[in-house]
């Protein structure tokens, strides 16, 4: 279980919060871009350390490059796009619609 909260509770936590917040805070459209852009290439520069990196072959094992950085990245991409999705539900502006006098107020989508 602790395992589980390092590689893939820790990034999922990280990655939605950092997505809602480059969302929420800033005017421009490109800061939403940035919490993926660190993601991945954070995940492509640890893949290719562990590829290379390792000192008693010439390549590493295929299971050390999916748990290390697989694991985490895939934990941060559900991460920030559970961050983009609340955002999202929480910030779009909701169309309300009144139909006939008597009648409940509904919400369109």
């Amino acid at each position: 279980m602790v395992v589980f909260g390092i590689f893939f509770l820790s990034p999922f936590l990280v990655g939605g919060a950092a997505e809602y917040l480059c969302c929420r805070l800033p005017k421009k459209r490109w800061w939403r871009w940035v919490p993926l852009l660190v993601a991945l290439t954070l995940a492509g520069a640890l893949a290719w350390g562990r590829y290379y990196g390792w000192s008693d072959t010439d390549h590493a094992p295929i299971e050390t490059i999916l748990f290390f950085p697989g694991l985490p990245l895939l934990g941060a991409l559900l991460g920030i796009t559970a961050g983009f999705l609340v955002w999202k539900k929480l910030w779009t502006p909701q169309v309300v619609k009144h139909h006939r006098a008597g009648e409940q107020w509904k919400r369109w989508k």
